[in-house]
């Protein structure tokens, strides 16, 4: 397989890390049961009954790391203000705790462009080829990871599954260690829950107004499908003023390509096929391609969903919190400024199911985000690791605890909760499905006439057929993903 340029391990980000809870060790007693007189028998005589054991006294095991420095590093400032959250807060506990327990000093290193005087994802492979790692252990997401990876300079962490307990998948993302797993070799590390990319978010006042029943009715009959989706946009589309242009759409999206990949994945579909190790343009395969039909009927034909625009990045964000379009295909990050910025109460379902689906409802998870730890890294290897298992212990015998107390005060039912929980869980017809359109370097970072995203969704869009459009790139990008990651 050909290595990469440095210039294509750029990209995309987002987040991730969780805090967690160091497990303690009972000691061994060392005090002899206790008797004490309770009773009398009948003759009067008192009759010595044992007590229970005293409790055993928990003593914390302790570890001397000589002081050694462990550097978490991300393209962001952790912010460590005493009392500016609870989960801020149990973090700052959990560090105190571990560099005590292991006399050590834990840094989250703020790695902003502006703070190291350059690009976070560039620098950092730069210093993993050169040794000089901007961190022991170093934030990375899929837009960078296959390019790292075939560098070479990512640590397998396979030998230290014993330390890291890489089996806890309660703990330990499998959607990430899935994809980060090269046959025996596994190079990514994010705790459990990862954030949740698309759902369906609607606005409760306009479906009271227009007499329609919210979503969940369409959930519990069974019904909700693209067939119904799209039933509900177009009733939901409307000139609310009579000036003759429709001023309220029923749906919207952060971006087409965002949606557009939505469909595929809920139709069964996928773009790219890279179960054989190297990656394959499959995008004409027949679930794709009925999924794009049928997204560029919506955009085209039916013209329910708002059109292509130029605009900020946030565009459609605020659309929906304007209160002019019912329905978008929402994410976790967005509930915040819902909650902010939108004056009507919304609910939560899930993205409805294409006509080819399995029958589960599928949210596209269109990034992941992770640590790895470099290979060049001088300092004891298993040491780092030990300190990060115990920093990233779960603070709940659920993980999920922690997800549902942030996001229940960011959402107005008990039906919206449940649907998000169902994702996290993969339960009740809920799933999380990784698309790896960005591990391939297939969005902002490859050349634009090739872009599967946002480049070929955009033409779809704007009123070319789908077949066409796949047809005429089909060979380029083959090509590029040849010339990118070899035969």
């Amino acid at each position: 397989m050909k290595k990469l340029s440095i210039f294509m391990v750029l990209v995309m980000l987002v987040s991730l890390l969780a805090g967690c809870s160091t497990k303690k060790e009972k000691s061994t007693p060392d005090s002899e049961s206790s008797m004490v007189t309770t009773a009398e028998n009948e003759g009067g005589e008192e009759e010595a009954e044992e007590q229970p054991p005293a409790e055993e006294e928990v003593v914390e095991e302790t570890f001397d790391f000589g002081g050694m420095e462990v550097v978490v590093a991300s393209p962001w400032a952790t912010d460590l203000t005493p009392g500016s959250s609870r989960g801020n807060d149990m973090l700052i506990e959990r560090i105190a705790e571990v560099e005590e327990k292991y006399n050590v000093k834990i840094i989250y290193k703020d790695c902003s462009d502006d703070q190291i005087g350059g690009n976070y994802f560039q620098l950092a492979v730069q210093g993993m080829l050169s040794g000089e790692t901007l961190g022991d252990l170093i934030y990375c997401r899929t837009g960078d990871y296959v390019a790292w990876k075939d560098a070479g300079v990512l640590q397998d962490l396979n030998p230290y599954a014993h330390i890291l307990n890489l089996d806890n998948t309660k703990k330990w993302s499998k959607l990430i260690l899935d994809n980060t797993t090269e046959g025996n070799e596994t190079y990514g590390l994010a705790t459990n829950p990862i954030p949740l990319y698309t759902f369906i978010t609607f606005n409760k006042r306009l479906f009271d107004e227009a007499g329609l029943d919210y979503p969940y009715a369409y959930i519990k009959n069974g019904q909700w499908d693209f067939n119904k989706i799209a039933e509900v946009a177009k009733k939901l589309t409307i000139d609310t003023d009579g000036d003759g242009t429709v001023d309220q759409y029923g749906l919207t999206a952060y971006s087409p390509a965002s949606l557009g990949q939505s469909m595929i994945i809920a139709n069964g579909g996928r773009m790219i096929d890279h179960e054989k190790g190297k990656p394959l343009f499959v995008a004409d395969e027949p679930k794709t391609m009925e999924a794009l039909n049928i997204f560029h009927q919506w955009y085209n034909v039916e013209k329910f969903v708002v059109p292509l625009q130029e605009g900020e990045w946030d565009s459609q964000v605020k659309l929906f919190e304007s209160g002019k379009v019912a329905m978008m295909a929402g994410s976790d990050w967005m509930l915040t400024r819902f909650n902010n910025n939108l004056e009507d109460e919304f609910g939560i379902v899930f993205f409805p199911q294409g006509p080819s689906s399995d029958g589960t409802y599928k949210s596209l998870i269109p990034k992941l985000s992770f640590y790895v730890l470099p290979v060049s890294t001088t300092k004891d290897k298993e040491k780092l690791l030990t300190v990060y298992a115990a920093l990233t212990e779960p603070y709940y015998d659920d993980p999920l605890e922690g997800y549902i107390e942030g996001i229940e005060e960011r959402v107005h039912d008990e039906e919206s909760l449940q649907t998000l929980i169902d994702y996290q869980k993969e339960e009740n017809g809920g799933e999380l499905v990784f698309s790896p359109i960005s591990n391939y370097a297939l969005d902002w970072s490859a050349p634009e006439d090739i872009r599967v995203s946002p480049t070929l969704f955009n033409r779809i869009v704007e009123g070319e057929a789908p077949s066409a459009v796949i047809e005429e790139k089909k060979a380029a990008i083959q090509q590029y993903l040849k010339d990118m990651f070899g035969e």
